[in-house]
């Protein structure tokens, strides 16, 4: 999975940020995760490893389970601080748990200043 950069200025809470979750399957083939019947949360740290968004539900979407599309809409509190932020969607199924993107530093949000 490539890094994927959501630019929002702070404030901003009208777009999410909506993103494809895939793995490589049994024949090593990148695929979409399908996530029905599971529980998908996000979490986020600052690009100095400062905590942004605590493992949470809340604004989380699965938008197409079959193909592992998800969003999350930003909350007011994530937005007020600009800065290149870090965010992983986890996905739970039962007590085991996958964390996307698994390769990386996550997809990156980086929140502008206001003018």
């Amino acid at each position: 999975m490539s890094i994927t950069v959501h630019r929002i200025t702070v404030g901003d809470t009208l777009s999410p940020l909506t993103v494809n979750l895939q793995q490589k399957n049994s024949s090593g083939t990148l695929a979409d995760v399908d996530l029905t019947g599971k529980t998908v949360k996000v979490k986020g740290v600052r690009d100095n490893g400062d905590a942004w968004i605590t493992e949470t539900v809340t604004g989380v979407t699965v938008t197409d389970a079959d193909d592992g599309l998800v969003q999350y809409d930003f909350q007011a509190a994530d937005v007020v601080t600009a800065g290149l932020c870090w965010i992983w969607f986890v996905v739970y199924s039962g007590a085991e748990k996958d964390t996307f993107p698994a390769d990386g530093r996550g997809f990156g949000v980086d929140i502008t200043p206001s003018e």
